[in-house]
């Protein structure tokens, strides 16, 4: 009886610090970039804290307890300051050349490195981004090596691929595809970051739209716990923090440039951060995000620790309607592609 008592005790309490952490990330999510950056790593366990908070519900409630109330108004408010964590949405019956398709896809480099054990890794992305046949094609961590397909060259005849400083990049490049035509590009480079951004301004029948393919700061953290506890604990922590003072710098530098765009806005890529986090709340801005319009389950992209993350995304400006979100399950890179089909609320 006693044990009983203390471990019900013990687990009320740290449902209670559970509740405290993740109140720290609402105000976290909700203050200004570059401001009490080390906080923000509690937006980083945001996920892991809803896992919790709902095995709590499950708990309490099959004890009959009223302390479940505490993590369901937490899973509540959550979704309210958040939005949906998972979705049930259904895109809208869509007719033949209805709209456009974009996707975006970090590739890691092409297995370059040999990060999985499969063979042609970039003749199984090409065939895939050929089946699938975006429109528009935005691709982060493309190979410096990387050579376009026969195929794909037929699918897309404008394209453009970063260089830095006018060399080929031996690491981070972001590319981008068309079926449209490209009438200007340019480079957005970060500071002290080998990460970046670009844009291009498409024609699409009678409207120029600008599209945005952006890859924010990497943690570069091996998501393995040998390599983690490898590490030591201050290294680890001084890493983080440097990185996320990059992404809200990044992120205010997006958001600048895509309020001055004299053209309606797609923003599309790999933000290295899930949607509990202020660089989330800062890059979407009054933006629709795809998945949450249109997307189904927990929208996954990324995983760490055999947690589902979100954190690769598409988002449209108001002149948009959003149609269609698909996320693919395929296992070629560290990242799992997304696209949306989208249409011009002008076009008739």
């Amino acid at each position: 009886m006693g044990s009983a008592y203390f471990f019900k005790s013990f687990f009320w309490k740290v449902n209670i610090l559970m509740a405290i952490l993740l109140g720290l990330g609402w105000l976290t999510y909700y203050l200004p970039p570059k401001s009490a950056t080390a906080l923000s790593l509690v937006n980083l366990v945001v996920p892991i804290l809803l896992v919790l908070h709902f095995l709590y519900v499950l708990f309490w409630t099959f004890k009959k307890k009223k302390k479940a109330l505490l993590s369901l108004t937490c899973l509540i408010l959550s979704s309210l300051i958040y939005g949906i964590f998972y979705s049930f949405s259904s895109s809208q019956e869509i007719q033949p050349n209805d709209g456009f398709s974009l996707m975006s896809y970090n590739v890691r480099g092409l297995n370059s490195y040999q990060q999985l054990p499969i063979k042609n890794v970039d003749s199984a992305i090409f065939d895939f981004v050929v089946q699938e046949s975006p429109d528009f094609f935005c691709v982060q961590e493309s190979h410096h090596t990387m050579k376009l397909k026969g195929s794909l060259d037929r699918i897309y005849p404008y394209k453009f691929v970063d260089f830095i400083y006018g060399v080929p990049a031996t690491s981070v490049i972001n590319s981008f595809y068309s079926k449209y035509p490209i009438i200007s590009c340019q480079v957005l480079n970060f500071s002290k970051s080998d990460n970046g951004a670009l844009f291009a301004d498409i024609v699409i029948r009678n409207d120029t739209i600008r599209i945005y393919n952006v890859h924010l700061q990497s943690f570069n953290v091996v998501p393995d716990v040998v390599h983690l506890q490898n590490e030591p604990s201050g290294k680890l922590f001084k890493r983080v923090i440097r990185v996320l003072e990059r992404q809200e710098e990044q992120a205010v530098i997006i958001k600048e440039h895509i309020d001055s765009s004299p053209y309606p806005v797609l923003l599309a890529g790999d933000f290295n951060n899930t949607q509990f986090s202020k660089v989330y709340r800062v890059m979407r801005g009054d933006l629709q995000d795809s998945f949450l319009e249109a997307g189904f389950g927990f929208g996954k992209t990324f995983k760490i620790f055999n947690l589902p993350m979100r954190i690769d995304y598409i988002f449209a400006d108001e002149h948009f309607e959003v149609m269609e979100h698909t996320n693919y399950n395929i296992e070629l890179s560290d990242h799992e592609p997304v696209r949306a089909r989208l249409k011009l609320k002008s076009d008739k």
